[in-house]
């Protein structure tokens, strides 16, 4: 039997105590070269690392005294007298921490569940080996002295925490171990076990059976062990958890399930991690993280060499990546949108409600895997893809459902509510970054079994996409007061001189444009800027005449053959083009490729102002798709016939959105990558500015957003006390 698990439910957790010059004062300068985290963290792809060193990303592998606990109560394969893995015990004795705890014990963490988790587990597994009678009445005394952490409903807990500790605790008591703890508390944990237990029966078979599964080793000789090893993977692993699998070594003494652990071990020697194997998972969330926030160029390298090794396993369908719901989401995202020649069949194990149903995610409420399938759900490269579409559908119905239920912590009922909102190609990318970055939360993610796992780099990632942020907004700055000088006639009224003074402008802004490109292009591009402003001003003109001579055009292919240049977007989005540091010849420009991206974002633009702006131009009497279609659908223009024709518009501009996807998320044309997302920005920034109205004409919140991106500060979290994630 297989189930989808995940291998790290993994969000960025709080702030630690980092100055950021007092949260979002604005550094002098950029900062040259990456912080020496980052450069570890990404940077080991560079030696060929990547998923074969440990070190290769810092993201997430770190040790846990839990399931290192569990390892070390495993005994030799010929004795049940000896450990099988020494090094483990001797870990544990020399990393007990000075009040007696065991586990990650941050000065800026309160005392948690993990921490007694882990506390527990060390104590049993020494008892067991009857090594360091010392360290077991410390870490007793410890459990003793915060036992009510344990039955603190509000305090955040590992999964399956009842469990897990409930069974400790009847291990303690059969070796001889005495809690020092009231019996009254210890009845309450068992009574808390026994609600999750009826809590976890509402699910369904499947995944009642793979959550017990997972959490096995809290049941001991009450579970069902040949039932367990179902769930065994390739490597011999249960669901990649070393604590699982060490609880079926020692109740099924299975060979596999002893290969898996010593090849964990040889690994990282006396500790373990949470989950192994998980690099695809950590250096997928580190590249994840770099893009949202914003600073993914300065490692595109070492991206490209991930996505490169991610895509090898998504080939070889390794279960690392296909078994696993997040993983196999956010693969499927990045390798997509990075160009990757890769279809939605490899998700059609996701395309019903029932795979996530049916999965350990259901009982954890796992908002951020939801979140994932339905941002990956709008990579469609065709209004035909099935698979994608019913992703999308159920994980929103979802989603909604979770923001009903009032259950979500702040955090996570903003980021559903916003996801929701803004479809990916609606945001644009500098307010998405920062958002991402006064959002960021680099400590603390919870994880599984096995409590707070957080990213080494997240704090290195946070400081450099702060001082970008404020660097570029340094630049955007000087740039506003270049517009501002150079706009000096927006006091002066409509007349002839305006005219001259426009035609002037034009003429010697195009005429500088051209003369800095050829030093770029090594070539002259006049020629292609003055057929493009001819090409656009002659469509104006065949639509004003429209207009003063009331002609209604007799089909939407002759309307949108004119609407379309009119649009006149060739004249803004393709200068650009010529100083990106790549070379356009002629025969580019005169491509297909070039063509198309060209005419869909003029009839991405066109739509998208035409569904906004029919009102204003019914007044103007001029000619509109949204009119137009009402016209010739249903021969009026009542409000009903209105509302169908818009929201006729309205996809129409979406199927162009996805076939513009496809477009620019696919490689082998002509028309280099950086060219193609100007295109692509361009169409965003359209569905943004006209996602629910006019916003020439109610233009507070687009200036609201462009304070944001140029003049406003950064306004980051303050550190936090204890982590939160989106899975409530």
């Amino acid at each position: 039997a297989t189930t989808m698990l995940p291998s790290s439910i993994c969000s960025m957790g709080q702030i630690p105590r980092i100055s950021l010059h007092s949260y979002g004062m604005l550094p002098k300068q950029m900062s040259k070269g990456h912080p020496p985290m980052i450069t570890r963290a990404v940077g080991g792809v560079e030696k060929g690392e990547v998923g074969g060193n440990v070190q290769s990303l810092q993201v997430m592998i770190i040790t846990m005294l839990y399931d290192t606990a569990w390892v070390a109560m495993v005994p030799e394969r010929s004795s049940s007298q000896a450990p099988c893995y020494p090094q483990c015990i001797e870990w544990i004795l020399q990393n007990q921490h000075d009040d007696g705890s065991w586990g990650i014990n941050s000065s800026s963490l309160s005392v948690n569940k993990d921490i007694l988790l882990s506390t527990l587990a060390c104590v049993v597994a020494l008892k067991k080996w009857n090594a360091g009678s010392y360290h077991i009445r410390r870490g007793l005394n410890f459990v003793g002295r915060n036992f009510s952490v344990a039955m603190d409903v509000q305090n955040i807990a590992p999964v399956g925490f009842n469990i897990t500790f409930s069974g400790l605790i009847t291990l303690a008591s059969g070796m001889g171990l005495q809690l020092p703890v009231w019996q009254t508390d210890i009845d309450e944990i068992f009574h808390l076990r026994k609600i999750e237990l009826e809590r976890d029966a509402g699910g369904t078979i499947s995944a009642r059976k793979a959550f017990m599964a997972y959490v096995a080793e809290g049941f001991g000789n009450l579970q069902d062990w040949d039932q367990v090893m179902a769930y065994q993977r390739k490597n011999g692993s249960l669901f990649n958890s070393p604590s699982t699998t060490a609880a079926a070594a020692i109740h099924s003494f299975n060979d596999r399930t002893l290969n898996y652990l010593d090849s964990l071990t040889n690994k990282f020697g006396g500790p373990v991690p949470a989950m192994y194997p998980q690099n695809i998972y950590s250096q997928l969330c580190t590249v994840d993280a770099l893009e949202r926030t914003g600073i993914s160029q300065k490692f595109a390298r070492e991206i490209r060499d991930i996505l490169d090794t991610t895509y090898r396993s998504w080939l070889h369908n390794e279960e690392e990546v296909m078994l696993d719901i997040p993983t196999c989401a956010m693969a499927f995202r990045l390798l997509r949108t990075h160009g990757y020649d890769i279809t939605s069949d490899e998700m059609a194990h996701f395309s019903e409600q029932s795979s996530f149903d049916d999965s350990i995610h259901e009982y954890l409420n796992d908002t951020k895997t939801l979140l994932e399938l339905f941002k990956t759900s709008q990579i469609r490269f065709s209004c035909e893809d099935l698979v994608l579409e019913n992703v999308g559908t159920w994980s929103a119905k979802l989603l909604k459902q979770q923001l009903l239920s009032n259950k979500l912590s702040t955090s996570a009922q903003s980021e559903v509510e916003y996801v929701l909102k803004f479809p990916l190609h609606s945001t644009l990318d500098r307010l998405e970054h920062r958002r991402n970055i006064e959002q960021f939360k680099v400590e603390g993610s919870k994880v599984l079994k096995s409590g707070y796992c957080g990213s080494h780099s997240n704090e290195e990632i946070l400081a450099l996409a702060v001082d970008y942020f404020h660097s570029s907004q340094s630049v955007y700055q000087q740039e506003l007061k270049y517009f501002e000088r150079w706009d000096n006639h927006a006091e002066i009224g409509f007349c002839s001189k305006n005219v001259e003074i426009v035609f002037y402008a034009v003429y010697n802004t195009y005429k500088q444009i051209g003369e800095k490109a050829v030093l770029k292009q090594n070539r002259s591009i006049m020629d292609q800027l003055v057929e493009d402003l001819v090409s656009s001003a002659k469509a104006m003109m065949v639509k004003a005449d429209w207009t003063a001579t009331m002609y209604i055009p007799a089909t939407m292919e002759e309307y949108m053959s004119n609407a379309e240049v009119s649009v006149a977007f060739v004249s803004f989005v393709c200068p650009p083009l010529y100083f990106l540091g790549l070379k356009l010849s002629e025969e580019d420009v005169k491509s297909h490729e070039y063509t198309q991206l060209l005419n869909l974002t003029n009839v991405i633009g066109r739509l998208q102002n035409d569904s906004q702006t029919y009102r204003k131009e019914i007044l103007a009497g001029k000619v509109n798709s949204v009119l137009l279609r009402a016209l010739i659908d249903s021969g009026n223009t009542s409000p009903e016939s209105i509302e169908a024709a818009k929201d006729m518009v309205n996809s129409d501009a979406e199927s162009s959105m996805v076939e513009m996807r496809s477009l620019v998320f696919s490689e082998g044309g002509p028309i280099p990558r950086p060219c193609k997302d100007r295109f692509w920005e361009m169409c965003k920034i359209v569905f943004y500015f006209y996602r629910e109205d006019d916003t020439y004409l109610t233009p507070k919140e687009m200036m609201s957003s462009a304070r944001a991106v140029i003049l406003n500060p950064l306004r980051l979290i303050p550190p936090a006390s204890s982590p939160e994630t989106l899975s409530s």
